[in-house]
């Protein structure tokens, strides 16, 4: 099972109510036109935060600075899911440093969120 299938399904598991694009939108490649941005504009308003699922092809995306940068207005509740083993893989990700990191430790996914502060996914979303 692909990583960003998975994830999608922990969330699902975990209560949460995640939206995958890759799933549910426009196919990759085709020119996005304004139906495409209020339907986006529409999820990300209706969204309690965003986890960005970063890799070698996400970071690539146009889309991915507008998203965060329209969640982080909202409520900052933006959250970084690194899918990438080594980081030398992952470019142009200069801005994902300014958000929390989500971690796999011990059966649960933790946001965290500094150096003493470390909450489980579920909760950060929730709260």
């Amino acid at each position: 099972m692909e990583l960003p299938l998975a994830l999608f399904l922990f969330l699902r598991d975990e209560g949460c109510k995640p939206y995958l694009p890759q799933r549910f939108s426009r196919k990759k490649g085709q020119t996005p036109n304004i139906k495409d941005i209020q339907n986006t504009r529409d999820i990300l308003s209706a969204s309690k935060s965003l986890i960005f699922l970063d890799g070698p092809e996400a970071t690539r995306s146009q889309w991915i600075p507008w998203e965060i940068g329209y969640i982080a207005g909202k409520n900052g509740k933006v959250a970084i899911f690194t899918a990438a083993k080594n980081q030398s893989d992952i470019t142009n990700s200069e801005f994902l440093s300014l958000y929390p990191k989500i971690s796999h430790q011990n059966g649960c996914l933790i946001v965290d969120k500094g150096p003493r502060e470390k909450i489980e996914l579920y909760q950060w979303v929730n709260t």
